[in-house]
């Protein structure tokens, strides 16, 4: 009579190499793009020039409403009714159709809403309201 012993099975101690494989995969995608952006720092003595202003740049053109409900594009004063059509003789004239509005703090929103209106009409592309920091800077909201 023989007895049969069996051999106690080896386990398989083996990675699942897949989830690994990904993660680097996401890591060089990563670093990869990542570096693109870095500009190269590279020790370079670069040329100088004299900047001189371009003439074909224009100051911007601001629309500015004063407490006394006087409009002014730029500098000069505007009346009420011949405002869309000075603005757009002006906007005519220039390549940048953008305009700031500064407006006094205690006129009433629905004018500025009704200038703002009468400017699209006039052909500006895009309009900037112009405040202050409450720390005393100018800013420009787009």
């Amino acid at each position: 009579m023989s007895v049969m012993f069996s051999r106690p099975r080896r386990l398989n101690a083996t990675l699942d190499m897949a989830p690994l494989i990904d993660v680097v995969f996401q890591l060089l995608i990563f670093f990869m793009l990542s570096s693109s952006f870095i500009t190269p720092n590279l020790p370079l003595v670069l040329p100088t020039v004299d900047v001189s202003v371009d003439p074909s740049e224009q100051a911007p053109t601001v629309v500015s409403v004063d407490e006394e409900k006087r409009i002014y594009i730029n500098q000069s004063e505007v009346r009420m009714g011949k405002f869309e059509a000075t603005l757009a003789e002006h906007l005519r004239d220039s390549e940048d159709k953008s305009i700031q509005f500064r407006m006094h703090e205690e006129r009433p929103y629905r004018e500025f809403v009704g200038l703002m209106n009468l400017a699209r009409k006039a052909g500006a592309t895009q309009l900037n309201i112009v405040y202050r920091d409450r720390k005393g800077g100018s800013k420009r909201d787009d």
